[in-house]
């Protein structure tokens, strides 16, 4: 049997909790709560400590959700960023904890149901993912077409008026159940009330750290 040598790249990110997020001067989301004991893993001479791998599952998550907030077109999310969840989940299916997800965090449930949409669930996890074989949701990789998604200077391409209600125009279905990670029921809901309140939160804030300066 030959050996085979594969050379990786891994990135590692390091968590300040001094640093605070950008928005409501708050600790950055994608770590909230990821309080469990670490893993220990060895790099050559190095150790390096992980979370979990159910709360590294979490903050991938997190991180997919944080920059699909402000993709669009021109700048989309990265198809990496969903197959590393995909992956993880593939790979340790047998040692997450399931029914804490199910209970605690339906949101990520609900996203790889999306995900299962557009990929097959492999028979040998059928049994052990608990994810509901859905339609593909309408609108994949639709972005909303306004403001924070595209430029403040679009509003000069636009006029001032279409630029406004174009930060109002309802997402695509794929998008809400993406960033929202909520199932088909409630997508109503959050297209046409929950997403236009935080889009006027965004101009809040936006406002209040102009005032600031």
């Amino acid at each position: 049997m030959h050996q085979c040598r594969i050379d990786l790249q891994i990135e590692l990110h390091h968590y300040d909790p001094k640093v605070k997020y950008e928005k409501g001067n708050s600790p950055d989301p994608e770590f909230a709560g990821l309080d469990s004991q670490p893993q220990a893993i060895k790099i050559n001479e190095n150790m390096v400590y992980t979370p979990g791998r159910l709360e590294t599952l979490l903050y991938l998550t997190r991180h997919l959700t944080k920059h699909l907030f402000i993709s669009n077109p021109n700048k989309p999310v990265q198809l990496k960023w969903m197959a590393d969840i995909v992956s993880l989940v593939e790979r340790h299916a047998n040692e997450l904890d399931w029914r804490t997800l199910q209970q605690h965090y339906p949101d990520v449930i609900n996203r790889l149901e999306v995900f299962y949409s557009l990929t097959p669930l492999p028979e040998r996890y059928a049994k052990i993912i608990p994810v509901q074989q859905v339609p593909i949701p309408g609108g994949v990789n639709h972005y909303p077409p306004g403001w924070p998604h595209q430029s403040i200077r679009q509003w000069k391409h636009v006029g001032y008026l279409r630029f406004i209600l174009l930060a109002f125009a309802p997402p695509s279905d794929w998008w809400i159940r993406m960033y929202y990670g909520v199932s088909e029921r409630p997508l109503f809901l959050y297209k046409h009330f929950i997403y236009r309140i935080q889009i006027l939160m965004a101009m809040f804030w936006v406002a209040v750290h102009k005032m600031e300066l």
